[in-house]
């Protein structure tokens, strides 16, 4: 019998690994569309990265923190992209 494991891991971190930037650019775009926008600042300003297997979204503007709780426009980008989320692992 034939040890396949090694492989099969290799398999599933490419998966992982390759799946990363497609949902971080996914949920960007979904919450620059859900931004409340005066100038754009804000909106031009929302970012993502994939950093050791995780996927962080976040904007660079000071005021973003203080938006999201006033005119929450990250976690609803985020809820609404569950469902896919989970389809790209299955």
């Amino acid at each position: 019998m034939t040890d396949n494991s090694n492989a099969v891991l290799k398999a599933i971190s490419d998966k992982i690994d390759g799946r990363l930037p497609e949902i971080r650019d996914e949920i960007v775009t979904e919450a620059r569309r859900n931004a409340p926008v005066k100038t754009g600042t804000l909106r031009d300003s929302i970012k993502g990265q994939v950093d050791n297997r995780r996927v962080v979204i976040g904007s660079t503007v000071p005021y973003g923190p203080a938006m999201e709780v006033k005119r929450p426009h990250l976690r609803p980008a985020i809820h609404s992209k569950l469902g896919m989320i989970k389809r790209k692992f299955q």
